[in-house]
């Protein structure tokens, strides 16, 4: 990949990730390359604050760092996973092993039990991966994105009801 590109007017879809992002001051810098006064930059720092744009630069920070986290706690949850299941085969109780009396009450209900975080393991597990992959998807979308004459609503991406 070569280094950042700075002149906004050469971004193209095939070159747009090669631009820093994320950073509401990025504009501010785009403004000055083309020697506006500050109170041009004041106004345009004003109105993305206003309008919620340094608010949702912010939430994407905190969205990839969501994800990071997760992305932890998924490969925590496959050790968790793979132990238990180990552990599930090493001492497995069957109900007719129990009652012929060859396993004892407690070797039964502590196989129960490893049965039960077991399954809710895999359970939660599968959930944290997608909700993980859905994450990375919303922090993966096409950068190159136009909003000029479309509606809010042509925007969405994910269509949901309260």
């Amino acid at each position: 990949m070569q280094g950042k590109l700075t002149n906004i007017f050469e971004a193209t879809p095939e070159n747009i990730w090669n631009y820093k992002q994320n950073h509401p001051e990025l504009v501010i810098k785009d403004l000055q390359s083309f020697n506006l006064p500050i109170f041009v930059q004041d106004i345009v720092r004003q109105s993305m604050l206003a309008r919620g744009i340094n608010k949702w630069l912010k939430v994407r920070r905190d969205l990839i760092a969501y994800k990071k986290l997760i992305k932890h706690q998924v490969k925590e949850l496959m050790i968790e996973v793979s132990q238990l299941k180990k552990e599930l085969k090493e001492n497995y109780v069957s109900i007719q092993q129990f009652e012929k009396g060859e396993k004892s009450l407690d070797e039964f209900l502590k196989y129960n039990n490893t049965v039960k975080n077991y399954l809710v393991a895999k359970d939660k597990l599968k959930l944290l991966q997608k909700i993980r992959g859905d994450l990375k998807s919303l922090c993966m979308t096409e950068r190159w994105q136009l909003w000029e004459n479309k509606k809010l609503k042509d925007m969405n991406t994910i269509r949901g009801s309260d």
